[in-house]
């Protein structure tokens, strides 16, 4: 349980910084970070030589959560914006059309390098509201080198069948 309520509070951590990211006219922005560029590709290794972290999220905002979600998202991007230890990329993916909410996805070099994002202030500040700004989906797993980047249909395929539910 304690696990699932920390990568939910992450869902809502990326999602909000994202919300300050430009988004396409599609709605996504484009996987990129620090270990990986559309232009130069992957530059990351990952920690056990062999293994990336996908982490997944789908975050629904509740009606009247969208000015305390906004609130939080200037912390994280700061996060973001440094290149937090072991990042590779991020993007987050919104439907305008529908109350489907917000999509993200984030490559780590390993788990550790994931829970120590999890564990930043401007994290962690915006882990105390989750609770209040809205529910979802989230999950991560093992992806190799040759999956990045990572694509959106069969990424969402996985997280809509996980079971953790926030």
């Amino acid at each position: 349980m304690q696990r699932n309520w920390i990568l939910a509070a992450s869902a809502l951590a990326l999602v909000a910084a994202c919300n300050v990211v430009s988004l396409t006219g599609d709605g996504m922005t484009a996987f990129e970070g620090p270990g990986y560029s559309p232009s130069a590709g992957l530059t990351a290794e990952p920690a056990d030589g062999e293994h990336f972290v996908l982490a997944a999220t789908h975050l629904e905002l509740a009606d009247g959560a969208d000015d305390l979600f906004a609130e939080r998202a200037d912390g994280v991007q700061a996060v973001l914006d440094a290149d937090p230890p072991g990042l590779v990329g991020y993007a987050v993916r919104k439907n305008f059309f529908t109350r489907d909410g917000y999509y993200t996805m984030s490559v780590w070099e390993s788990e550790e390098a994931m829970y120590g994002f999890v564990a930043t202030d401007a994290h962690v500040a915006a882990m105390s509201d989750v609770d209040r700004i809205g529910g979802g989906r989230v999950t991560h797993w093992n992806v190799t080198a040759s999956e990045l980047p990572p694509q959106w249909d069969p990424t969402i395929a996985r997280l809509m069948k996980s079971d953790e539910a926030y």
